[in-house]
């Protein structure tokens, strides 16, 4: 028995737009992971003022150590502007996601009734499943 394929007149078109989608898809992962990540941290810190939350930056190939001045007020805690440093994103790039706020590891450790102790850790042990949607994401678009 054989199979019989029929290909398209825009077969070749088709083609080349998965073959740039599969090409570019490891720095779409990177974008879209460090962005979720971020915003997931963010939403997950404790929040007072929400200046710890706003701190939570993601940057391509060094850390960005900002943190938001005194007396930023966000008592949302939503930080979710988010950093346009991760477009671009490129295979082989590393993506930083870091907190430099004087006070996030006292948070981190429990300090706070808003989170448990060890927050930051159960985000980055999540961070494989969220990884594997976006892949997944990424697929179906092609």
């Amino acid at each position: 028995m054989s199979a019989e394929v029929t290909i398209t007149s825009d077969f070749d078109e088709k083609w080349k737009e998965f073959e740039k989608r599969v090409k570019d898809a490891p720095g779409q992962i990177l974008e879209e992971f460090g962005e979720e990540f971020r915003t997931s941290l963010a939403e997950t810190t404790p929040v007072k003022s929400g200046r710890a939350s706003g701190s939570w930056n993601a940057s391509l190939n060094a850390p960005d150590l900002t943190v938001q001045p005194e007396g930023y007020e966000n008592p949302g805690g939503a930080y979710l502007d988010g950093n346009s440093n991760l477009r671009g994103a490129r295979d082989g790039d590393t993506v930083y996601i870091t907190n430099a706020i004087d006070y996030i590891d006292e948070l981190n450790s429990g300090s706070s009734r808003q989170a448990p102790a060890g927050f930051v850790e159960a985000e980055v042990a999540s961070a494989r499943d969220r990884i594997m949607q976006i892949v997944e994401r990424i697929r179906s678009r092609s």
